[in-house]
């Protein structure tokens, strides 16, 4: 018969215990709350748990929800039927707004050079007090968002990487990390870059002292975790080289 009333009890959860929270429920700040319904039988009830998200960088698993609930007083009241679940699971995903087809297609552009020039016949003269080399660096994304982008710099011995600064727009974020004696990864305003985004930023070398070769040579190479046709491929990286000489450093006493 419908006009019924009794009451629920619901638990709610957002993510599973084994990963640390990235949402809470607004009126707790915890990532469970529970709390007793009043219901009816024959009457849809719509109740809100509102929720807010953190900034984070686990963007690839959705969300999880997962409701149970149960009826508070069997003995007087209804009950379920008999094999009903009692547990509801639900997963949230994160918007990625990558079109109608939910597909991320990027077209990253990478451009970069050196501030020395050096050929076989006239290399480029390294002398004190000036042992660093500046390169400058341009990124785009001509297409969709770019999910974990990152650039790699691989590097001859003869160079030390020094530091990274972002020119004009500080609101991109560049973090670096070694992978290598001569090798560095650097994530490139992760989570995402933004589709019709463009950073450009100065990379320092030192030269080395030890390692005196003829030459500096330097791979970069862009990508991401979305999907970038073939066809597009060929400007993720840029090789740079020059011809080098060292001016000696003597002291006669």
């Amino acid at each position: 018969p419908n006009g019924i009333g009794f009451d629920l009890w619901l638990s709610a959860m957002l993510d599973d215990r084994k990963f640390s929270a990235r949402a809470l429920f607004d009126n707790s700040s915890h990532r469970q709350i529970q709390l007793p319904v009043r219901v009816q039988t024959g009457k849809a009830l719509c109740y809100k748990l509102p929720f807010h998200v953190y900034d984070t960088a686990d963007y690839i698993r959705p969300i999880s929800f997962s409701l149970q609930f149960k009826i508070n007083n069997t003995a007087t009241g209804p009950v379920l039927d008999e094999g009903w679940p009692m547990t509801v699971n639900k997963s949230i995903p994160f918007f990625k707004d990558c079109g109608e087809d939910d597909v991320c297609t990027t077209d990253l552009v990478l451009q970069a050079s050196m501030e020395i020039s050096g050929t076989k016949q006239k290399p480029y003269l390294i002398q004190s007090p000036r042992k660093r080399l500046a390169v400058e660096v341009q990124l785009q994304n001509r297409l969709e968002n770019a999910y974990n982008t990152s650039l790699k710099l691989h590097y001859s011995r003869n160079l030390h990487f020094s530091s990274l600064s972002i020119r004009e727009d500080y609101s991109f974020k560049i973090e670096c990390t070694a992978l290598g004696p001569n090798s560095h990864s650097c994530n490139v305003s992760y989570p995402v870059f933004r589709s019709q985004s463009e950073v450009n930023f100065m990379l320092e070398f030192e030269f080395s002292c030890t390692s005196l070769h003829n030459r500096v040579q330097m791979k970069l190479v862009a990508s991401s975790d979305s999907m970038e046709r073939d066809a597009t491929l060929g400007d993720n990286s840029v090789q740079l080289q020059s011809f080098v000489q060292y001016q000696p450093d003597l002291y006669v006493s």
